[in-house]
C-alpha cells in the first residue's frame, strides 16, 4: 500500500491528506517538511472550515531557533488508504500548509529529486500502525 505525492510549482515535495473535523472533510495538498516534528500545519482558513477543537498550547521552536508559543488543535488526517489517525494541527498564515515528520511513524518516505517523485509506504504490514 503505497501513496505517492508530486512536486508543486516551486519545486517541493507534497503529499495529499485528507483533514476532518466537526464540520467535515477537506482534501489538502502539504509541502513535506520533515524538519517539523508535528503532524500538520495548515492555513487559519482550512481550520476554521473544519471547526477544529483548541487542545492547548505549544512551545515550538523554529528554523531561525527562535521560540513561539502556538496554539495547538485536534483533527483526524488520513494518508491515501490508510487508516484515519487523530493528529495534532498547528495554524499558519502562509497560503500553504506543512505535514511533518510526526506523521511518518513507521512509513518509510522517499522523495527523488532527480525523478521529482515523492512516495509514501509503511514499513511494516499490519495497518494497525495507524490507530493512536
Amino acid at each position: 500500500m503505497m501513496m505517492r505525492g508530486h512536486f508543486d510549482e516551486q519545486e517541493q515535495p507534497t503529499l495529499p491528506v485528507k483533514l476532518t473535523g466537526p464540520y467535515g472533510t477537506i482534501e489538502v495538498t502539504l509541502v513535506v517538511d520533515t524538519g517539523f516534528s508535528s503532524d500538520v500545519c495548515i492555513p487559519i482558513q482550512f481550520a476554521i472550515a473544519l471547526g477544529l477543537p483548541l487542545k492547548g498550547r505549544a512551545s515550538i521552536e523554529l528554523a531561525d531557533g527562535s521560540i513561539n508559543k502556538e496554539f495547538v488543535f485536534r483533527g483526524n488526517a488520513q494518508l491515501g488508504n490508510l487508516p484515519p489517525r487523530d493528529v495534532d494541527v498547528y495554524l499558519t498564515e502562509s497560503e500553504y500548509g506543512l505535514i511533518g515528520a510526526g506523521m511518518f511513524q513507521d512509513m518509510k518516505l522517499e522523495i527523488d529529486y532527480g525523478r521529482r517523485t515523492v512516495a509514501l509506504k509503511p514499513t511494516r504490514k499490519e495497518a494497525s500502525i495507524w490507530q493512536s
